[in-house]
């Protein structure tokens, strides 16, 4: 869809936004009536549908910045005044984001064959031939995974880890994290083909390592090391790559739409998923900086930890919730 077609299309609904938001501002959010609030959501997120094509597919300066400002106003009508409560935050957690998850059952899929797909590959590979090891993995964690160690726990994290240690090492995750999955969400305008590369990558380098330590006999001592937090944060990036397959399948597979209209129906569906992965990534940081590290804590129990936490994070996302009667 060429600039101008997309400006005439769109153009409306932003004016009606608009209105809205200068309604507020004179009135108070509390003014509008229920249609009307329905109304506010769905032309919010129709915006940051239209601000992500701007900027991704039609690279246009002067109109990514209007919509950047009118998404921005339209945030902080909406958010900080009424939906970023408590209340609203857990409604959503708990009944809006499981029913996107179960909707988008096809990409949340197809992101967990892509990952795993890719763990199989960097496993048998690197068994087959252990130079591929150093193909795969970067050479900054060579010193770690590259040749076998007495304990595998001290040295990943050392013989001592204190608390300030810890929590630095939590905040360097968080932000480490959410950059992965917020950039395989992102990378869906390519049409979903560099997530899918992403996804599978991710897979591989986890595979290639863990071929290592099989092939020390060390594989409980790994996936102790890695299952306590994985179970979180492998799901979370696969939630947010679903979001960039669903970014890319709209503009692959546009369907009787404009390629334009389904890549923004797409992002939708996407920001949901990618933005509910942030919650689960910020317990996984907490698991891995605290509990990871622990020597405490034996690998067995690690595991055991790692598998019933991802579980309960599916079964929370997968359980379907009674409607209010």
């Amino acid at each position: 869809m060429d600039l101008d077609r997309f400006i005439s299309q769109r153009q409306g609904a932003w004016r009606r936004l608009e209105a809205t938001l200068q309604q507020i501002e004179r009135s108070g959010l509390d003014t509008l009536t229920v249609a009307r609030l329905r109304e506010l959501g769905a032309l919010y997120r129709q915006s940051c549908s239209d601000l992500i094509y701007a900027r991704t597919v039609l690279q246009n300066d002067e109109l990514g910045d209007f919509l950047n400002k009118l998404v921005g106003d339209a945030y902080a009508a909406i958010y900080r005044r009424s939906w970023l409560t408590p209340g609203a935050a857990w409604t959503w957690f708990a009944r809006g984001l499981p029913a996107t998850v179960r909707r988008s059952w096809g990409p949340v899929l197809a992101a967990w064959i892509l990952l795993l797909g890719g763990t199989a590959a960097g496993f048998f590979g690197t068994l087959r031939d252990k130079e591929a090891f150093y193909y795969i993995v970067p050479s900054e964690y060579h010193h770690v995974y590259a040749k076998k160690a007495d304990d595998p726990r001290e040295a990943r994290f050392g013989n001592s880890v204190t608390i300030a240690k810890s929590r630095d090492f939590a905040a360097m995750l968080f932000t480490h994290n959410i950059k992965v999955s917020l950039t395989a969400f992102a990378l869906g305008t390519s049409g979903g083909t560099l997530t899918s590369v992403m996804m599978a990558y991710n897979g591989a380098l986890l595979g290639s390592i863990a071929a290592n330590y099989h092939r020390w006999d060390q594989d409980l001592e790994f996936w102790g090391l890695i299952v306590p937090h994985a179970g979180l944060e492998l799901s979370s990036i696969a939630l947010a790559g679903a979001g960039g397959l669903m970014l890319g399948w709209g503009l692959i597979r546009p369907g009787r739409k404009t390629r334009g209209e389904a890549f923004s129906d797409a992002g939708k569906e996407a920001v949901s998923l990618a933005l509910g992965a942030a919650p689960f990534l910020v317990i996984a940081g907490f698991i891995e900086a605290f509990v990871t590290p622990s020597d405490a804590i034996g690998p067995t129990a690690k595991v055991i930890l790692g598998v019933m936490t991802g579980a309960g994070m599916w079964i929370h996302l997968l359980l379907p919730r009674r409607t209010a009667a």
